[in-house]
């Protein structure tokens, strides 16, 4: 099997998923952390993605975990929640933030405490890897690493087998398999980058309140009556910029703002995200509410 970041990937039509199309809601991308896990037990193929699905939903979740799923037996890759998904995979919490809220989970078919992954299983979640940086899913391609090094959980997962090849997973990521790679976060060096309007009503003069980042300052300035939680006056407008200590000590730059996305993929008009370079390839994302 070859490493590429443009995969096959069974569609949950093609598995047979019930529903066709996640009830799974919507989380801020690039996410920072990916997680490796696996099933824990025997089986293969479309007909047993089906029943990880159905004993999820006997289990009280919304849908299958994960956002896709590698057999061993051939390295065949199955579209799960997919990504921008809360994969419900991950428990615990990272800076206070849930980890489910803040990554990805790549899941592979089989218990690896006892049994031994295949090199197509390897190429395929390094495809998986690749793909979802491709999709701008991840802010850097490789495994954050193993379930049990998540903080707050408690677990073998992904099993002691796998875990021994997290490493090589992600040297056949950086190898890509010829695959392009997905491109650098845009230059901070420039002006303003994406203008959001918010969904409130234009100030007596009429003009349509809007946000837009500033990142010389490393802040977002809130025009014509515009305002986010946790902002504060400057001037005739507000401005927000982030509070956070390791933040404020690391430097991190403002790259620029988003909208925040529902579970239909559309902006929801909740607010925006503020999108930093933590440095290393890596972005680190806040979701801010229109107040």
């Amino acid at each position: 099997m070859t490493v590429t970041n443009s995969p096959t990937i069974i569609s949950r039509q093609a598995w047979g998923a019930n529903p066709l199309v996640t009830p799974a809601g919507a989380i801020a991308t690039p996410t920072l952390d990916l997680w490796l896990h696996h099933t824990g037990g025997a089986g293969s193929g479309a007909g047993y993605m089906r029943s990880l699905q159905q004993g999820a939903l006997r289990g009280g979740y919304v849908d299958l975990e994960y956002t896709l799923v590698v057999d061993n037996r051939d390295g065949a890759i199955y579209m799960s929640r997919g990504p921008g998904r809360n994969t419900a995979a991950t428990g615990g919490s990272t800076g206070g933030v849930a980890n489910n809220a803040r990554s990805h989970a790549i899941c592979a078919m089989g218990n690896f405490e006892n049994e031994t992954p295949t090199p197509a299983l390897l190429d395929g979640i390094a495809s998986c890897v690749l793909w979802l940086a491709a999709q701008r899913a991840i802010a850097t391609p490789v495994i954050t690493g193993p379930h049990t090094d998540a903080p707050g959980n408690a677990t073998a997962c992904c099993g002691r087998n796998l875990i021994a090849q997290i490493g090589a997973i992600n040297q056949r990521a950086a190898g890509g398999g010829g695959g392009t790679a997905p491109a650098p976060a845009p230059d901070t060096g420039g002006g303003p980058l994406t203008a959001i309007a918010s969904p409130q009503r234009g100030n007596p003069a009429g003009r349509t309140p809007t946000a837009r980042p500033v990142p010389a300052l490393g802040a977002i300035l809130l025009e014509n009556g515009a305002a986010l939680s946790g902002d504060k006056p400057s001037g005739a407008n507000r401005v927000w910029t982030s509070s956070d200590a390791a933040v404020q000590a690391a430097g991190n730059k403002l790259l620029d703002i988003a909208p925040t996305i529902g579970a239909d993929g559309r902006p929801d008009g909740r607010g925006v995200v503020a999108l930093f370079d933590l440095g290393n390839n890596q972005v680190g994302t806040y979701t801010l509410p229109w107040s």
